[in-house]
């Protein structure tokens, strides 16, 4: 497959190391995607199958044996179908707040609400081009272009780019989650390792274990049941460390940039035995806001963990 050799838009979740290597950079079903070195055809015929699912937002079955490298494989696919997608979705609400702010700056000041059930109107005469105003104005310009009437001020190419956010992109609060699920913790530190060595990606990440691998409490490890311990200690108030793990949350260290951006469970207990935190608690919580996350197949897969985990699949990966 042709490679190409031009930077892609930044992005603030999503960065690339400083020394990538451009002559690694893959365009693979229109997405560019870094790949630390000539890619296996197995390798590129599985990117290639997840990158079109992920475009058109299907689900995929993919098999590969066992060596064959389809970790380091799935890994730069979807992140690399991230960063893309994630420059198009900032690039499409700029777009449109932009043609909503020529739009508005050429109606005619009324203090009438564009909708019943929400006002527009900012207090200047005008339509607010706000976030909760947004909708109601992109819906009265292509109301007003599906009559015939393209409003004064814009073209075709606006009333293309409304139609394309409306389509693709209006339903999206955020970019998706990539939930990467493994077997085993042996398995998820592996991936972690390709990750940190072998791809350029830098992401908000978090990985998910059980109490019984990130519990640091001494009584509560040392329970025949480290989950019926560590429930009692909490609901008592008895857990010191419990009360802590936001330090490790807003540890700098394990952030995007800091020394430790790409953090293993390992990792994250020896901070939190170093802060007397939780390291249990604040993975969860560092999870809520990650980009990518590695955790045991049982969590995406049996809707009882899923749930109890709080991992909502919809518009996520």
């Amino acid at each position: 497959m042709k490679q190409e050799r031009k930077h892609e838009p930044a992005e603030e979740d999503v960065r690339l190391v400083k020394d990538v290597d451009q002559s690694s950079l893959y365009r693979i079903a229109g997405v560019p995607v870094h790949f630390p070195f000539n890619p296996y055809a197995s390798q590129l015929d599985m990117m290639s199958h997840m990158i079109h699912a992920l475009n058109r937002s299907q689900n995929s079955m993919l098999e590969s044996p066992t060596g064959s490298g389809k970790s380091l494989a799935l890994l730069c696919a979807a992140l690399g179908w991230r960063k893309n997608f994630t420059a198009k979705l900032r690039l499409s609400r700029i777009n449109v707040r932009n043609v909503a702010m020529r739009y508005s700056q050429r109606t005619s000041a009324s203090p009438q609400p564009l909708t019943e059930k929400n006002s527009t109107d900012n207090g200047s005469g005008r339509p607010d081009v706000s976030t909760k105003a947004l909708p109601h104005i992109v819906d009265r310009i292509l109301y007003e272009a599906a009559n015939g009437k393209i409003p004064a001020g814009l073209d075709k190419s606006d009333i293309d780019a409304l139609r394309d956010y409306q389509q693709n992109y209006a339903h999206i609060k955020h970019p998706p989650t990539i939930y990467f699920g493994s077997r085993t913790h042996k398995q998820v530190s592996q991936l972690v390792r390709e990750l940190r060595d072998k791809t350029p990606y830098r992401v908000a990440m978090a990985v998910l274990g059980s109490r019984k691998q990130e519990c640091i409490h001494p009584s509560a490890r040392k329970a025949s049941s480290v989950d019926e311990a560590c429930n009692e200690l909490r609901v008592g108030g008895k857990c010191e460390y419990l009360g802590n793990y936001r330090k490790l949350v807003a540890d700098e260290s394990i952030a995007p940039g800091g020394k430790n951006e790409i953090w293993d469970i390992e990792d994250i207990v020896s901070l939190g035995k170093s802060a007397n935190a939780c390291p249990y608690y604040a993975s969860h919580e560092l999870a809520k806001t990650a980009a990518l996350v590695f955790c045991p197949y049982n969590y995406i897969v049996d809707p009882i963990v899923r749930s109890a985990v709080k991992i909502s699949l919809d518009d996520n990966i």
